[in-house]
């Protein structure tokens, strides 16, 4: 099943403001091969940019997917420590439900996963600045 136009303009909202004109580039590529490989040459992606690339390759190349979604997940994990069991199985159907039917509302569950573990990383940031003076 193929993602209607409205799906993809909203889940590849490129004029967001936390990208960088780099991570603009790579992702308005759209070629999942081509953007694969620049965002391994460039300086490490946002967890949110990284979504944005496993949202891509969920819609162009399916058979791909697995592999970059568990990459996700794997970093939100990383990122986010204190995740708990029910999110990480939330992240996990939601990287899945990006190659079906409910792909707009898959990745807006997914930004606001990573928006979260964003904000819990500078709290961290934060608390341990504060320690150390």
């Amino acid at each position: 099943m193929r993602p209607s136009p409205q799906c993809l303009r909203r889940i590849f909202n490129l004029a967001a403001p936390s990208r960088s004109p780099s991570t603009l580039g790579i992702l308005q590529r759209r070629n999942v091969l081509s953007t694969l490989a620049a965002a391994k040459d460039s300086p490490q992606l946002s967890l949110l940019d990284a979504l944005e690339l496993t949202v891509l390759v969920a819609r162009k190349d399916p058979g791909r997917h697995p592999r970059v979604a568990a990459r996700w997940l794997l970093r939100l994990l990383e990122e986010h420590p204190h995740l708990t069991i029910e999110e990480a199985a939330l992240a996990a159907s939601s990287l899945i439900a990006l190659t079906g039917p409910g792909c707009e509302e898959a990745a807006q569950t997914l930004r606001a996963m990573a928006e979260r573990a964003k904000a819990a990383a500078s709290s961290q940031r934060l608390r341990t600045g504060v320690r150390s003076r």
